[in-house]
């Protein structure tokens, strides 16, 4: 669970600060425009990035590695890192990865 539950309303909806947002490149490791400042703004953007760049931050542990250091739960980030060693096709992969962290998102925000 997160840490600091009486801030955990930070933690799924407040903007991070710029050096602490998620930033989503491509395969190439080119920038794609997009960010995600918060669990809410990274649940939103998974569903229309494009595949490559999620595979990408996936299979490199980039989103793992995000949620456990910046977000501190470590709960997501080992749901992400299995997730990460399943071969999928694009499509279902894309549906596991929102479901868990849409899922993730509802169970902390019934705590809020």
């Amino acid at each position: 669970m997160v840490p600091h539950i009486r801030h955990l309303h930070k933690y799924l909806r407040a903007a991070l600060p710029p050096a602490r947002r998620f930033y989503f490149y491509d395969g190439v490791g080119h920038f794609i425009g997009r960010f995600a400042a918060s669990l809410w703004e990274f649940h939103q953007t998974l569903g229309t990035l494009p595949i490559d760049s999620l595979r990408y931050h996936l299979t490199r542990g980039d989103f793992e590695r995000w949620i456990r250091d910046v977000l501190r739960d470590s709960n997501l980030a080992q749901r992400l890192n299995k997730l990460a060693h399943r071969e999928l096709g694009d499509a279902e992969l894309r549906r596991a990865i929102v479901a868990f962290v849409g899922n993730r998102y509802q169970e902390l925000d019934s705590l809020v």
